[in-house]
């Protein structure tokens, strides 16, 4: 159940308060009255900040081990309340560094290793896609600008971390064009012609030639673009072509949003 008018205040009073309201509600609505009082974002995320602090959200090692059960044991309906109950008490790039990838790696894991069958990573992927995409349904008022393109690259087979990665955008006010995995690079780059984004996100999780058709046909890029490339596949030392274009690599999944998210003005 929800709680929609929490007083929760600060303090002693807070740390008394959140545990017991943890452990009967999935999300509440709370209202600061604090002093001095919340008067912007970034006031209201450091005081969500301390309330999450408060020992409110269950251990990640927990949570991942929940799903891994109930992905290894195809009960769908249990993996999609504990996915769903992720996304409620994280932000969605927390939930996917801290929960959802490590519970990935470890359902692959165990098939590679004969534990579990296939059928427990497709069933977790399914049904995680879904309540990442809800995510984005729910900000879809919220984002606003040019639209940042999201690709893998053109063989390139997983797009859960693009899925993610468009979820924390759209949380961040931010648009997106998702073009999925496996994307021909000159399909891409007539998207990219068509739509003209500020910033384009390519992942490759397999390795990738350093030298690709796909930087040489940059070269009709006639607009300011980020090219920014995660993942482990893309080669070292890959150059932008001559013109605008500029190429960031990234490490992480904070990095990539850091990347695409724009600095408010001072």
């Amino acid at each position: 159940p929800d709680d929609w008018h929490l007083h929760i205040r600060d303090g002693a009073a807070m740390a008394a308060v959140v545990p017991y309201t943890a452990r009967q509600f999935g999300r509440a609505i709370v209202m600061p009255n604090l002093v001095p009082p919340v008067r912007t974002l970034d006031d209201a995320r450091a005081y969500r900040d301390r309330i999450l602090a408060q020992g409110g959200r269950r251990d990640a090692a927990d949570l991942v081990e929940a799903v891994v059960g109930a992905a290894s044991a195809l009960d769908a309906r249990t993996l999609s309340l504990l996915l769903r109950r992720v996304l409620r008490r994280r932000d969605a790039g927390q939930a996917w560094v801290e929960v959802f990838a490590p519970a990935l790696r470890r359902v692959g894991d165990l098939w590679q290793e004969g534990r579990v069958g296939v059928q427990a990573e497709h069933l977790t992927s399914e049904l995680l896609q879904s309540e990442l995409r809800a995510v984005v349904r729910d900000n879809r008022l919220r984002v606003a600008g040019l639209p940042v393109v999201l690709a893998g690259a053109n063989d390139e087979l997983h797009h859960l971390p693009l899925i993610a990665l468009e979820a924390e955008l759209a949380r961040n006010g931010v648009a997106s064009l998702f073009l999925g995995p496996r994307v021909p690079a000159e399909a891409l780059v007539s998207a990219l012609r068509q739509s003209r984004p500020r910033a384009v996100f390519l992942w490759a999780s397999l390795p990738r030639p350093r030298d690709e058709p796909f930087w040489h046909q940059l070269e009709v890029v006639d607009w300011p673009l980020e090219v920014v490339l995660g993942g482990p596949g893309w080669a070292s030392g890959v150059a932008a072509p001559d013109g605008p274009v500029v190429v960031t690599r990234v490490e992480d999944f904070g990095s990539a949003v850091r990347a695409l998210v724009p600095t408010p003005a001072a």
